[in-house]
């Protein structure tokens, strides 16, 4: 995805001017006609699908914005400029009461006509800033899931007190991880990593690359050499090499009983994944299968046609691929299957190389996204009339949508303590399975870099992170900007070297 940022406009830019900001500034200039907009590259990954997001065709023209009905509950206040109308008149026509009172209770993110694709950018303005379409066929999924990233920030920000973005969803972590495992989409994938730190892997994972890693590596050190569909592939390398590695120690002439052991316990948990990711996929076709029969399958593509409803399938399909952290869609790519209803695609759920062969920073930055997109697809169910997608998350994710209902009250009364989040800080964060790690008491888990991570980016690395990262948290872009201070005053463009 393309993005431009004003710089003038943008927090911290006189703070970090140097030789090297104002030499990207001009690259960035090139070809915008002096227009002030800069054009710094893309931000999260492109998924291959955008469940609420893009939407096939062109912009249609749209017939005169019609006047609010007096009788609409709470209407919808967003601004006052003419785009504005239009996403009133949408929040007022198919948005419930209750969701248009907290978006009129909480302060207003910029809010821009944008048919490239929606997306949310917390770090624009105060606020952040809603790209969403106007004229498309996903004009009403798209403004009610980037709103609900809106509110995750702006609730973070102005009743828990956060300096963090999107801070809110954090909230309700514990409860996704518990629903994902009772659904069997999230399982202990410890032996399948373990394998590889322990023994490296090398062999010829497709007809034309080799995938090589030596050992010692970390989860993320192995990650970052993975394309699209090599996890699974690998699964099925790591399937085949327990068995030889068994067969090996047993032919030898006077086999180590403790090898034996260990080995037929490593073959015996590889083989116990497998069968969990097997019946993951089988999970998630059933899952698909009972969308597909309820009324969100069934409706029409259509922008208005019974509230834009159809594009909530793909929405539904999205939260799977977010608690999976990406892995069915991996799975879709290696085997050639085609099951998921929606998602964001490889990479976007965690550190493997996305369609274009970057990555996030780190497991914690792809652990954000997936608790992130959760909830901005449960606030495109709860905030929408309709409530077919929003009863079937009920009986998927019960724990997740219990607590996403209890916040979302909590944010309309506005009684939750000012200090709630710091409090949980200090709490024990459940640790995922497929990332062991617990919160660090001292930074929050939306605190991503360290110092030492800092000093090992060039200075392009960081301009572009503080200018463009989706959620980079506010300690993150002081620790930056300092860095930054201390190179403009170096006078240099190299990596930190003590």
């Amino acid at each position: 995805m393309r993005k431009c940022i004003d710089l003038e406009s943008h927090p911290g830019f006189e703070e970090i001017q140097s030789p090297v900001l104002m030499q990207a500034i001009d690259r960035g200039l090139a070809g915008f006609s002096g227009t002030g907009v800069i054009d710094w590259g893309h931000i999260p990954p492109v998924p291959k699908t955008k469940p609420g997001r893009k939407a096939k065709g062109k912009a249609v023209p749209l017939p005169p914005t019609p006047p609010v009905d007096p009788k609409v509950v709470n209407p919808a206040k967003l601004g006052d400029e003419k785009h504005h109308r239009y996403f009133e008149y949408l929040f007022n026509t198919f948005a419930t009461p209750e969701a248009r009172a907290i978006i009129n209770k909480y302060p207003k993110p910029e809010l821009v006509p944008w048919n490239g694709g929606g997306y949310f950018q917390p770090s624009e303005g105060r606020y952040g800033a809603v790209y969403t379409p106007m004229g498309m066929t996903n004009d009403i999924s798209t403004l009610f899931h980037e709103y609900g990233h809106a509110l995750d920030h702006i609730i973070g920000l102005e009743l828990h007190k956060s300096d963090t973005a999107l801070a809110t969803s954090e909230m309700f972590w514990n409860e996704m991880i518990a629903d994902g495992e009772k659904m069997e989409m999230i399982v202990d994938d410890s032996i399948y990593w373990n394998y590889i730190t322990e023994n490296g892997i090398n062999f010829k994972i497709t007809t034309r690359r080799d995938f090589r890693v030596t050992k010692g590596k970390t989860r993320q050190d192995i990650e970052r050499n993975m394309n699209p569909g090599d996890h699974w592939r690998i699964m099925e390398y790591l399937l085949k090499e327990v068995k030889l590695d068994l067969q090996n120690i047993k032919n030898t002439k006077n086999p180590d009983p403790a090898k034996v052991k260990k080995a037929e316990a490593t073959k015996k948990s590889m083989e116990k994944l497998y069968d969990l990711y097997m019946k993951r996929v089988e999970v998630a076709k059933k899952i698909r299968s009972l969308v597909m029969k309820s009324k969100i399958g069934k409706a029409k593509r259509d922008r208005t046609a019974q509230g834009g409803i159809y594009r909530q399938r793909g929405a539904i399909g999205d939260i799977l691929d977010a608690l999976t952290a990406g892995e069915l869609f991996d799975y879709e790519v290696a085997t050639g299957e085609n099951f998921m209803l929606g998602g964001h695609g490889p990479g976007y759920y965690n550190t493997r190389k996305d369609s274009r062969g970057g990555n996030h920073w780190s497991l914690k930055m792809a652990d954000m996204f997936r608790r992130a997109e959760v909830w901005a697809q449960l606030h495109q169910f709860l905030a929408h009339q309709d409530n077919t997608s929003w009863d079937i998350m009920k009986n998927l994710m019960p724990n997740t949508v219990k607590r996403f209902d209890a916040l979302m009250k909590e944010a309309s009364a506005g009684n939750l303590a000012a200090n709630q989040l710091r409090e949980i800080g200090t709490q024990q964060i459940r640790a995922n399975p497929r990332s062991p790690a617990v919160r660090d008491t001292e930074r929050y888990e939306t605190d991503i870099y360290t110092e030492d991570k800092i000093k090992e980016m060039t200075t392009q690395e960081l301009i572009s992170t503080l200018l463009h990262s989706h959620h980079t948290s506010y300690n993150d872009m002081k620790m930056i900007r300092k860095e930054i201070k201390l190179r403009k005053a170096r006078g240099g463009n190299v990596v930190y070297k003590p």
